[in-house]
């Protein structure tokens, strides 16, 4: 059967508060996952929403073969009905090629015609992973640069009284570099074999499983 598009699901209102109620906010959105599903293949999309630049869609595809112009055309039409649904919270946005920018990425490939969805599934491992330690060590590097930036205060002496403080200016851009090409690149070397990831899968899927209350039986 046809799914539908979310942007199919604006005439029931139920269904789309449901369907998207982690989506309402759409400036608030830094970074969202989107799992893919067109032409008989699953991929995975990643909006990427950075103050004072243009959103951004990064398609994750493992089979960028003679089909990569269909798949491609899915992840487009998908991004579109998402900001259709953006626009449900933000009337004035305007949709257009000129709101977005669409990236098709190089990725690890599958060699089979059944990995698709493991593939995707390790491209959202790797980028989340990663984009957590990067969160991580941001707030460990801004602790940090406080602690040295108080800590190089040089007070004027009592005998020479002034009210200005003097700070150490070394290297002031040396930590403005963020490794945004580094971020959101997966690699051949990056990536885990399918039988690793599926063994994987199957460990989250089991504890996920196990933790839920057993249910009452039909």
């Amino acid at each position: 059967s046809s799914s539908k598009h979310l942007k199919d699901l604006a005439d029931d209102a139920n269904a789309l508060d449901f369907e998207t109620q982690c989506l309402r906010k759409p400036k608030a959105i830094r970074v969202a996952f989107i799992p893919i599903f067109g032409d008989g293949h699953w991929s995975l999309l990643v909006y990427r929403n950075e103050k004072n630049k243009l959103p951004e869609f990064l398609h994750f595809n493992s089979y960028l073969n003679s089909t990569r112009a269909n798949h491609t055309q899915c992840a487009r039409t998908a991004l579109i009905n998402l900001l259709y649904v953006f626009r449900e919270n933000d009337p004035d946005m305007v949709i257009s090629k000129e709101s977005y920018k669409l990236v098709v990425k190089n990725c690890p490939q599958q060699n089979n015609g059944n990995d698709c969805g493991v593939f995707v599934c390790m491209y959202a491992y790797i980028l989340s992973s990663r984009l957590a330690k990067y969160e991580r060590d941001s707030r460990a590097s801004s602790i940090h640069k406080l602690v040295k930036r108080i800590s190089t205060m040089s007070v004027t002496p009592p005998n020479e009284a002034s009210d200005q403080l003097s700070f150490s200016e070394k290297n002031k851009s040396k930590d403005r570099k963020k490794p945004e090409d580094y971020m959101w690149k997966v690699k051949d070397k990056d990536g885990l074999p399918p039988d690793d990831m599926r063994e994987y899968i199957q460990k989250v899927i089991f504890h996920a499983s196990a933790s839920r209350a057993p249910s009452a039986s039909l």
